[in-house]
C-alpha cells in the first residue's frame, strides 16, 4: 500500500509549486502595459507591469493576497470586484467554477476568505475619489455589487461617481468608449482642478 503524500508546508510537492506563480495580462490597445498577480512576495500581491522593460511595481500590500485583477483594454485602470461573493452569485456557472478555483472553494466554504478579498468590506476606509464605469448587463462583473459599492459610499459620504452603461462586460461601440474615455478624463480633472 503507497503512502499518502505529506500535506505540511514543507512537502517537496508544496515547495515545487511555491515559487513565483505569475499571472499577466497585456493590454490589447497598450500593450506596452500589463497587470500581474504574483506570489513572488510569498502572498498573491496586484502588480503593474511595464512590459518592454519586463519589470513589475507592487500595486497592493494585503497581508491576506490579492485574488484577481484584470487592466482595462487601454491600459489606463484596473478592473476589480466590489464583492466576491455577490459576484459568485449572480455569475454564470463557469465563472462560479473560476472564482471556486481561486479562492479554494465557493463563498460558503471560504466565507472569510471572499469577504477579505471584497473591496466592498474596507469602504469605510477610502479616501480617495472613485470613478466606477459599469454595465448594466455585465455576467462577468454584474452589476449588482457595484449598485451595493455605491450605495456604501454614498451612505459613509465618500466621493464616488458611477457612470451605468447599457452594455455587458466593456463596451465594443467606439463611441461609448470615447465617452469613457472623457469622463476618466473629466474625472481626472475634477479631482485635480476641483
Amino acid at each position: 500500500m503507497s503512502q499518502l503524500p505529506s500535506e505540511t508546508d514543507e512537502a517537496p510537492w508544496k515547495q515545487r509549486f511555491r515559487a513565483p506563480i505569475t499571472y499577466a495580462d497585456i493590454a490589447p490597445m497598450a500593450p506596452e502595459r500589463g497587470i500581474a498577480i504574483s506570489n513572488r512576495s510569498g502572498v498573491f500581491q496586484l502588480y503593474a507591469w511595464d512590459v518592454p522593460r519586463d519589470q513589475l511595481t507592487q500595486l497592493t500590500e494585503r497581508a491576506e493576497g490579492v485574488a484577481a485583477g484584470s487592466i482595462a483594454p487601454d491600459g489606463r485602470f484596473i478592473i476589480a470586484i466590489a464583492d466576491w461573493t455577490m459576484n459568485y452569485e449572480d455569475s454564470a456557472e463557469t465563472l462560479k467554477g473560476y472564482q471556486r478555483s481561486i479562492f479554494g472553494g465557493s463563498p460558503d466554504e471560504q466565507q472569510d476568505l471572499y469577504r477579505r478579498a471584497s473591496p466592498l468590506t474596507y469602504v469605510d476606509a477610502v479616501t480617495a475619489p472613485v470613478l466606477i464605469i459599469q454595465g448594466r448587463n455585465d455576467t462577468r462583473t454584474p452589476a449588482r455589487p457595484i449598485a451595493e459599492y455605491e450605495r456604501r459610499m454614498r451612505e459613509l459620504n465618500k466621493r464616488i461617481d458611477v457612470h451605468w452603461f447599457e452594455a455587458g462586460h466593456g463596451s465594443y461601440v467606439v463611441e461609448q468608449q470615447i465617452e469613457h474615455q472623457e469622463l476618466m478624463h473629466q474625472f481626472v480633472d475634477k479631482v485635480f482642478h476641483g
